[in-house]
């Protein structure tokens, strides 16, 4: 997907103006987009995507399920029993301590990204 860089900046403002409304209790789902413009500069440095192009486009944003528990509830085990497949590291012992957005992919490998 392909934006005029002004666009992509309008986009990630209005992005992280919505998360930041939709979650005022969750200051760091708004924080994410920060972390694009951080992938963003570097895929541009490397010339992975052009100047008018962001990571933040290529990804669904929209949770439709939310899984959430308390420590070592099986979280991470439920996940990965649902999708058939280990995305979500597991063990007795805290391994996440940060949101994990999974979203679907046509391709066969998984890809995830936290914040």
């Amino acid at each position: 997907m392909s934006h005029s860089s002004t666009q992509i900046n309008k986009y990630l403002k209005s992005l992280q103006k919505h998360l930041a409304d939709e979650h005022p209790d969750n200051p760091t789902l708004a924080n994410a987009v920060k972390s694009f413009r951080k992938m963003d500069y570097v895929g541009h440095s490397m010339g992975l995507i052009g100047k008018d192009e962001s990571y933040a486009t290529c990804v669904t944003w929209w949770p439709m399920i939310a899984v959430l528990g308390t420590f070592s509830a099986g979280k991470s085990t439920y996940i990965n029993s649902y999708l058939n497949m280990p995305l979500q590291r597991t063990g007795n012992q805290a391994v996440d301590d940060k949101f994990t957005v999974i979203c679907y992919s046509r391709h066969n490998e998984a890809k995830h990204f936290q914040a």
